[in-house]
């Protein structure tokens, strides 16, 4: 496994995309029409929405959680 150390800068841009592409899946997902795709974007979702959990550190630091 690999890691990389983010300063506060970069860690406050990485929580803000990574909250953005949530937002803009939910507006993606609610306007699919086919089924498959709609499956796809709610996996992204979710593997987005596991990232931020796994650094709630992360989030109180910036003051999101």
């Amino acid at each position: 496994m690999q890691t990389i150390e983010l300063n506060l800068q970069e860690q406050k841009m990485l929580v803000e995309v990574l909250e953005r592409c949530l937002v803009g899946l939910d507006h993606e997902i609610s306007h699919a029409d086919r089924g498959e795709f709609k499956q796809m974007l709610r996996r992204r979702q979710v593997v987005i929405a596991d990232i931020l959990h796994k650094i709630p550190a992360l989030l109180e630091h910036v003051g999101i959680a």
